[in-house]
């Protein structure tokens, strides 16, 4: 059985809570029992369906400071959860995700110090901002190549120099997270669209391999890193530890769906700004966050292909802007 946290009554502020993470985290908080405030770029978001009665929302724009810091004084929450960003997808060509990414995190720091607040901060960067690093460590240093890894590095690095006036704050790195209602621009869940509509799906080669995360194991990080004694700032890597090739987790979905034979491998066409494997080194969330992933890849791939399976209504929702 999962021991509880101490979050039952603690209110907790979530920015991006109609998103693929941040809805996950809000039923999370929930059953926990913590009181929340959510803000998301959408008045009713969809994924919040069915609970959406039991948090205070209010859409806000993350990169308003006025409207954060008037939202985050009348609240005085304990935690603040930093969801609100472009997905990967959609910021990797968009030149608006230097402000989505780095002026939201910047209006939302700003935000808290003005009132004063000394609410743990609880926030994602990502795997890219170590560039082409194959196995990174939180010490390894951060040359992020693409816009969507630039523009978490730069919120990382703006928040190192700035928490502990007076809030603190945890960056958590993940790698490539997925689950259950994850927009079709990323990998797994066009893959299972795929398979689904019996189309085929392109994967390059065979030796390009990635770090996966199943969403729920992400969601225990943020919980724990709420909660975690730690610094004014700290950064913690949280992934399986493994490099999985693309092909491989492809092909899982493709047998699991009876569709292996719409697996195309196609030639060698590593971009210039990724390693052609990676993995996240996760010592330091083990011992600082006492965590470590539960959900093994074929496991998470089965649970998010039940999902979509159920869910084909959703479909038209799950576009890369969604």
């Amino acid at each position: 059985m999962k021991n509880a946290l101490p979050l039952r009554d603690v209110r907790v502020f979530v920015t991006g809570a109609g998103g693929f993470i941040g809805s996950h985290l809000v039923r999370a908080l929930l059953a926990e029992g913590a009181e929340i405030f959510a803000t998301s770029r959408k008045e009713a978001p969809w994924r919040l369906r069915g609970v959406s009665r039991r948090i205070a929302f209010r859409p806000i724009s993350v990169t308003s400071e006025h409207a954060l810091a008037s939202a985050l004084k009348s609240f005085e929450p304990a935690v603040v959860f930093h969801l609100a960003a472009l997905v990967p997808a959609r910021a990797l060509a968009s030149a608006r995700s230097a402000e989505v990414i780095e002026g939201g995190t910047r209006s939302l720091a700003r935000s808290l110090a003005r009132i004063g607040s000394s609410a743990r901060l609880v926030t994602l960067g990502s795997a890219d901002e170590y560039g082409k690093a194959r196995s990174p460590r939180e010490t390894s240093r951060a040359r992020a190549l693409t816009p969507y890894g630039i523009s978490k590095r730069r919120a990382t690095e703006y928040l190192r120099r700035t928490a502990g006036a007076p809030f603190s704050a945890v960056v958590l790195r993940p790698p490539i997270v997925y689950g259950p209602a994850q927009d079709f621009g990323m990998f797994v869940p066009s893959c299972i669209r795929a398979c689904l509509r019996r189309e085929p799906f392109a994967v390059r080669g065979e030796k390009i391999a990635r770090d996966f995360l199943y969403v729920s194991d992400l969601v225990d990080a943020m919980l724990l890193a709420a909660v975690c004694d730690s610094p004014r700032f700290t950064v913690v890597n949280v992934g399986s530890g493994r490099a999985t090739p693309l092909s491989v987790a492809a092909r899982i979905i493709a047998k699991r769906l009876r569709a292996e034979t719409l697996i195309r491998l196609e030639p060698e066409a590593r971009s210039a700004y990724e390693p052609e494997t990676r993995r996240l080194i996760i010592d330091k969330a083990r011992r600082e966050l006492s965590w470590f992933p539960k959900v093994a890849l074929a496991e998470g791939l089965f649970a998010t292909i039940r999902w979509y399976e159920e869910h084909r209504e959703l479909f038209s929702r799950l576009g890369a802007h969604n």
